[in-house]
């Protein structure tokens, strides 16, 4: 939330002139009618018009799409759903109420006729159904509750509103608009609310499509650079080196007599781990030489869990372009119950890079089916292939690919991980399938980058609009588990599995995988921590 109040401030250049425009305008209106506002309103009015932008260019602007076609699948009709859901979306519930507490602030602060509770209350429920109208066609989904909260929030404004008008009854003298002639109040002052509101959401809309345009062509030059960087990489490897600094764009050469020399300087490290480590297998391996630098149950066969995107992730990039645009299809039922999930919805039309970002980032079970389905007809050539073969197929080339890269004793049988019989991994394989991921990453030039984002924001291009926050607190810095030189990787969190945790870190220009199965929820970060510190 705090991201999209930062966001809003690239709105008021053109809201606050747009304002300006208004309050000139108003004054030329009341001096024709022979009328005028005192001081402390024309104050209010403007407030509350910086007010509306915030609020609209956070919930309304187009900056990431808009479509004539309502997203009626989307949709929320059942009241106090929320509720029951609160404990598990508690910033939804208490932000819903908090946004429209100002409305019922201020409302009664700047017209006399908003100081009756039942008008004022009214205004912020329109204002919010006029939102979620909006909403339907930016496909950012509707909810019946969003209305009822903002108007509980509305109300609790108005009250602390009528508090300070009793509390200091010489600011009722200073609102509404006065005649000239006699000095009487009138009471007909809703219109300027209206037409206040009306201006500030086109200078929303204005300002949304410019931003949209920009975000388009950046988009566009990040794509053509991460091709760049990939012929850069194929011309290195033609060349015979096996390195690149991506910022740079420069080659590194290594020689075999300088890997010969590596190997033979290898040294084997035991970790002196004091601290008592809570997860059940563990494996820590430094990326360079591969050595094993300490290990628990390394070898147990375990549940992978949603570590297993990491393959899915790798599996998808032998058969695709970032670029391809993929139809999201029946294949998201194949998803069991209680998965993390994306957002994604059958019909929307992503891009293999958004799904991507989907599947690492929030841990998306539909982004992982999604891609899996896609994946598999292409493996077999067969674009009619139904979503159970074809995602079959795909889950056939995963365990092909684990086994090329080293991970064999493991059997993937879901893209997603989730637990399913026959479904296996250790933690030493999973920490292969790691340095491979993260070997790709460097290779393709998104991976890496991807798993490092804190969060992302995206616009499908059927104009849905999406946040999603990175899974791993590692990342976070405002967590209690944030660490400066992690670089990733992946959790995973089922009931077979337990609560883990494949990381990587970068320390002394040296990079780590670190694997933690079997845990609780704080232990997989803070044991990972306690690895990567006890690293010499």
């Amino acid at each position: 939330m705090l991201g999209y109040i930062t966001e809003a401030t690239g709105y008021l250049g053109k809201g606050v002139l747009a304002i300006g425009v208004f309050l000139l305008l108003y004054e030329g209106y009341l001096l024709w009618r022979g009328r005028r506002i005192s001081w402390w309103e024309r104050g209010g009015l403007f407030l509350l018009g910086i007010y509306l932008i915030v609020v609209l260019s956070v919930t309304v602007s187009p900056v990431y799409g808009f479509s004539l076609q309502a997203d009626l699948q989307n949709m929320n009709i059942i009241p106090l759903k929320v509720i029951g859901e609160g404990q598990n979306n508690s910033l939804n519930l208490l932000g819903n109420i908090v946004m429209f507490l100002p409305i019922g602030l201020m409302l009664p602060m700047v017209s006399r006729k908003m100081q009756h509770g039942i008008r004022a209350i009214r205004t912020g429920a329109e204002l919010s159904i006029l939102i979620e109208a909006i909403q339907l066609f930016l496909k950012r989904g509707t909810d019946i509750d969003d209305v009822i909260l903002n108007t509980l929030g509305t109300a609790i404004g108005y009250l602390i509103a009528v508090l300070l008008l009793k509390q200091f009854p010489f600011l009722k003298q200073k609102i509404g608009i006065e005649s000239m002639k006699n000095g009487k109040k009138l009471r007909r002052d809703s219109l300027p609310l209206l037409c206040l509101g009306a201006i500030v959401l086109c200078s929303v809309f204005v300002v949304g499509y410019e931003k949209r345009k920009a975000l388009l062509q950046d988009t566009a030059s990040y794509a053509k650079e991460v091709r760049q960087n990939a012929e850069v990489i194929s011309d290195a490897k033609q060349d015979g080196t096996t390195d690149l600094d991506l910022e740079s764009g420069t080659k590194k050469v290594s020689t075999n007599e300088e890997k010969d020399k590596n190997q033979s300087n290898k040294k084997e490290h035991v970790l002196n781990i004091e601290e008592k480590l809570t997860a059940s297998n563990i494996y820590v391996v430094k990326v360079a030489d591969q050595e094993k630098l300490y290990g628990r149950n390394e070898e147990e066969r375990i549940a992978p869990a949603s570590t297993t995107k990491m393959l899915t992730a790798l599996t998808v990039l032998n058969y695709c372009e970032l670029e391809e645009v993929v139809t999201v299809g029946d294949e998201i039922a194949l998803l069991p119950a209680h998965s993390s999930v994306a957002g994604f919805q059958n019909g929307n039309e992503v891009t293999i890079e958004q799904l991507l970002e989907g599947l690492l980032l929030p841990s998306g079970g539909d982004a992982a089916f999604t891609l899996a389905a896609y994946t598999g007809r292409r493996i077999a050539g067969q674009d009619d292939l139904g979503a159970k073969q074809a995602v079959d197929t795909f889950v056939d080339a995963m365990n092909a690919l684990a086994k090329e890269i080293g991970a064999k004793h493991s059997c993937f049988q879901t893209p997603d991980g989730y637990d399913e019989e026959g479904q296996y991994s250790t933690a030493k394989d999973l920490a292969q399938i790691a340095v491979a991921f993260m070997d790709a990453s460097t290779e393709n030039g998104i991976l890496r980058e991807i798993v490092q984002m804190e969060r992302s924001r995206v616009c499908t291009r059927d104009g849905r609009d999406i946040t999603w926050e990175n899974t791993n607190l590692l990342l976070n810095e405002n967590s209690a588990y944030y660490y400066e030189n992690a670089i990733g990787l992946k959790t995973g969190s089922t009931d077979k599995a337990g609560k883990c945790l494949v990381s990587a870190a970068v320390l002394d220009g040296e990079e780590y995988i670190a694997v933690v199965m079997g845990d609780t929820e704080e232990g997989r970060f803070k044991d990972t921590i306690a690895l990567y510190e006890a690293i010499p």
